[in-house]
């Protein structure tokens, strides 16, 4: 059995260890709060560049679903930005347009980037389109999705 000594160093030490803990705890809330703060104004940023554009932007995650389009691309394809979030695809563009994109996603789901010019129809409307659009990669150097940019290039041609 400890004796009164010994469990009052116990004590201490556990009180030093607990008093460790919320130290760290604190630390990593800070850390987080901080990292937090950057990514927030990284996203703000990123937001000021792609609405000043004139091209339209987007990006798409694995299953296609639009997760990010700029208000040019709103406008280009004459759709409210919140129709475009989550949606894919199918759901937006006509068959012709569709299909341009479904054959540019399935080369970058498959890791290759594209660039490449198109003739479509947008509404009733025959456009020429230069088409960039690149895999996005996670750590774990698989493919998480897509993002792009699209530039109707009709009158230079």
């Amino acid at each position: 059995m400890a004796t009164d000594n010994e469990l009052q160093a116990l004590r201490l030490e556990l009180c030093k260890a607990k008093n460790k803990i919320t130290e760290l705890e604190e630390s990593l809330l800070k850390q987080r709060a901080n990292r937090d703060a950057e990514n927030s104004l990284e996203k703000q940023r990123f937001v000021a560049i792609t609405d000043a554009q004139q091209d339209a932007i987007f990006s798409k995650d694995i299953f296609r679903n639009y997760t990010f389009v700029n208000p040019a691309m709103a406008r280009f394809f004459k759709c409210p930005l919140r129709d475009f979030i989550g949606q894919r695809a199918e759901n937006i563009f006509s068959d012709g347009m569709r299909k341009v994109i479904d054959e540019i996603d399935e080369l970058s789901l498959s890791g290759h980037s594209v660039d490449v010019v198109r003739d479509v129809l947008v509404g009733d409307e025959r456009i020429i389109l230069h088409i960039i659009q690149v895999p996005l990669w996670g750590e774990d150097q698989a493919v998480e999705g897509v993002t792009g940019i699209i530039r109707d290039v009709t009158k230079a041609n």
